[in-house]
């Protein structure tokens, strides 16, 4: 199998037109630089080019696919993956990738029923039948004609697409790399009781300062901090925000000291 990205050929010199690894490979649909779908072709690089169909030009991918092949193309160059969670070696790349396009091309009747849902999404997703329309129970990814093995490697990109956006779960051992690690803040250092402490005592001055200015707000701290008037307690709570700096005509009277007061 050769294909090649019409673009790249039509913007190199005929003696550099050619064919590259990961064009030859089924386990990519597009061109990362040009995002347009690899076409067939034959040839012998600096010797001679043809497309397999006459009038061939570049055509889109789907969204999906262009960031699942840009992967691959690092894994097969660098040796190296970025995928949302972390870096990791292309060896796990590539067996996350093809346990992927096995797990969405079980049988039905092997899955369970929300396993079965998220199968049909996925292809739902891809614009293909489930499992690029294979009735029998079960044929091996390599031994798919190149036109199934092309909606396999959509269906695996719409795949990667849910996944990353938790529009499904995933299960095993490599299923989180494929999500965004959800943000962790960073504590500043401080105990937890010294954080509550601090934040109270914010409080307990934005109160006072409320009472200060308003009478209506310093009956209520009193009323918060002494529900009981005429207790020694009341008492005793009033008399502190007075001196607080609270206005003694901002407070209601103490009952103990009213005029009218019997033994």
């Amino acid at each position: 199998m050769r294909r090649a990205c019409p673009i790249c050929i039509r913007v190199a010199p005929p003696a550099l037109r050619g064919f590259t690894l990961v064009s030859q490979l089924p386990l990519t649909l597009s061109c990362p630089g040009h995002r347009c779908r690899l076409e067939p072709a034959f040839g012998a690089p600096g010797a001679y080019f043809a497309w397999e169909k006459s009038g061939t030009v570049s055509a889109a991918v789907p969204s999906s696919v262009v960031p699942m092949d840009r992967l691959t193309h690092a894994a097969l160059r660098t040796g190296v993956v970025t995928l949302p969670r972390r870096a990791v070696h292309a060896g796990v790349w590539f067996r996350l990738l093809r346990t992927l396009i096995d797990e969405i091309s079980i049988p039905p009747s092997k899955l369970t029923r929300r396993a079965q849902r998220a199968v049909v999404r996925i292809w739902d997703a891809a614009g293909h039948r489930p499992r690029a329309g294979v009735s029998v129970a079960w044929r091996t990814y390599e031994s798919l004609p190149w036109p199934r093995q092309q909606a396999a490697l959509e269906a695996a990109a719409a795949a990667l697409h849910l996944i990353e956006t938790r529009e499904i779960t995933t299960e095993g051992s490599l299923a989180s790399l494929l999500t965004i690690e959800p943000h962790k803040p960073v504590p500043d250092g401080r105990k937890p009781e010294t954080v509550r402490a601090a934040e109270l005592v914010h409080a307990l001055e934005d109160a006072l300062a409320a009472a200060r200015a308003d009478p209506l707000e310093a009956h209520r701290l009193l009323a918060l901090l002494a529900p009981n008037p005429g207790s020694k307690r009341f008492g005793s709570v009033r008399e502190d925000l007075i001196m607080l700096g609270i206005p003694v005509h901002n407070l209601p009277p103490d009952p103990e000291d009213s005029d009218d007061r019997r033994p």
